[in-house]
């Protein structure tokens, strides 16, 4: 091994250290995912919430279900009937939770959670803001648009723990925006950055071996 060689593998080890702080600084923040097939592809979750065990408008704000409480900041909560012809724009039938008034609610976590996905119901008048926050303060937001005719989906990941998810809707007052069909879980594929965090240490190694074998034929030679 000679001392081009381990010079090679040292500048090597430092750039990859280098791009995987930069990686880590750019991964911090969560992922957000609008195919449910990407979503389940990276995370192991369960349904926790469908939202089926009523209808009309819920006599509690904030409620407590399944190791989540959710807020209104706008109006009575309520849970109606997807496709039931007054209140939504699709077919597809499903318990969703929306707001008297325009949908500005929260969810927040017993247990902060790391995965984290939902059915989302919008009614084509604009987006909805979905703002994401942990222990520390907050991780993101994310503006969620589709057609209203269609039952779209979001799923959202991060490193660090999700406490509290808040939805924001525009026109909700007119015309119902809400969710359905809650999941959480965890996330089962490492992170770039944890991978070149692993490609990092396993290079440094190499170099220190190629070090411990130079000073071995050293001490041969002489």
């Amino acid at each position: 091994m000679n001392a081009s060689l381990c010079a090679f593998c040292q500048r090597l080890t430092y750039s990859f250290l280098a791009i995987w702080m930069a990686s880590r600084s750019a991964d911090a923040g969560p992922v957000f995912y609008t195919s449910l097939r990407d979503f389940q592809a990276v995370t192991q979750t369960q349904l926790v919430e469908d939202f089926s065990f009523s209808t009309g408008l819920l006599a509690s704000n904030p409620f407590m279900r399944h190791g989540i409480t959710y807020t209104s900041y706008s109006g009575a909560f309520g849970i109606s009937v997807s496709n039931d012809g007054s209140s939504w724009t699709v077919d597809r039938a499903g318990y969703v939770l929306a707001v008297s008034g325009n949908e500005d609610f929260s969810l927040t976590f017993d247990v902060p959670v790391h995965a984290v996905g939902f059915d989302t119901y919008l009614n084509g008048l604009g987006p909805v803001s979905i703002g994401l926050s942990g222990a520390s303060g907050g991780l993101g937001s994310y503006t969620l648009d589709h057609p209203g005719n269609v039952v779209g989906f979001l799923g959202i990941t991060s490193d660090v723990a999700i406490q509290t998810l808040r939805w924001t809707a525009t026109g909700g007052e007119s015309i119902n925006t809400g969710m359905s069909n809650i999941v959480t879980g965890i996330v089962t594929v490492p992170e770039p950055g944890s991978v070149l965090m692993g490609t990092t240490l396993a290079l440094g190694m190499l170099m220190r071996a190629i070090q411990l074998q130079r000073g071995r034929s050293s001490l041969l030679v002489d």
